[in-house]
């Protein structure tokens, strides 16, 4: 799959050291973490996969083996995979797509060497908090392996936005100190946009009288709900707990951020 410029710009920041890329929803992400895998699918290499649901490996394993990348370079451990298999495929190197309750299972009982490992991508990386297991699994690898690289993406940079201190304790629970920022107004993005401008269509229905009706009803829901959380949460800053942003599909994050420091 070729690259866009700024694709490849990125593609060689990450390359080049360790991190948190912070990309803009649309950018392609899935295209960065797929030229990622490919250069790192090799026998040679111990490189693990976190964080990525069925759908995005099956789509990583399709696109890989369109690349030319052997069908051994490209693993999933699933759940069923006994205990002999998974020593066997760690030693057998290649990229390794994991869930993180099993790799954190290997690696306190010593199936897996921190020392054979190569390096992690972290997908989804704003999913990552200090308490997750994923956090957990990089603390242990960078405690036991000081030459593992971490790189961490996400394309969700909304969630870095909310409450105190997001990003910082992100970066923090990863294990790292460089972000790479590339939002959509990014000077190179826009050049590279720009130049295949596509022509939008916008349709719009009016609402019908009955769902104007129901709309309204789910609204002052919305109100009496936010009303009594203020009522009986006093203590603590509810400014960011709006009928505006109860519509936003962050609304719950926003909501559990701030009861959770009660």
């Amino acid at each position: 799959m070729a690259l866009l410029p700024f694709q490849k710009q990125i593609l060689a920041e990450v390359n080049e050291q360790d991190g948190l890329l912070v990309l803009a929803r649309g950018l392609g992400l899935r295209t960065i973490v797929l030229h990622l895998l490919r250069a790192y699918a090799d026998p040679r290499n111990l490189v693990l996969l976190l964080n990525t649901p069925a759908d995005e490996e099956a789509y990583y394993r399709k696109a890989l083996a369109c690349t030319g990348a052997t069908k051994g370079q490209f693993k999933a451990v699933k759940t069923d995979t006994y205990t002999q298999d998974r020593s066997d495929l760690y030693r057998q190197g290649g990229v390794l797509s994991i869930t993180s309750r099993m790799l954190v299972m290997d690696l306190l009982t010593d199936r897996l060497s921190a020392s054979l490992v190569t390096g992690v991508i972290v997908n989804h990386a704003h999913q990552v908090r200090d308490t997750s297991t994923e956090a957990f699994i990089l603390r242990l690898l960078r405690e036991k392996n000081h030459d593992v690289f971490i790189k961490a993406l996400s394309d969700s940079p909304e969630s870095f936005a909310m409450g105190f201190a997001s990003l910082e304790k992100a970066l923090r629970a990863l294990k790292l100190r460089h972000t790479f920022l590339w939002p959509r107004f990014h000077m190179d993005v826009t050049a590279d946009l720009e130049r295949a401008k596509i022509e939008v269509v916008e349709l719009r229905l009016p609402l019908s009288q009955t769902l104007q009706e129901i709309q309204l009803a789910i609204m002052d829901c919305l109100q009496s709900c936010i009303a009594e959380l203020r009522r009986s949460y006093k203590l603590i800053d509810l400014d960011e707990v709006t009928v505006e942003n109860a519509l936003s599909r962050s609304f719950d994050t926003i909501l559990r951020q701030q009861l959770d420091s009660m």
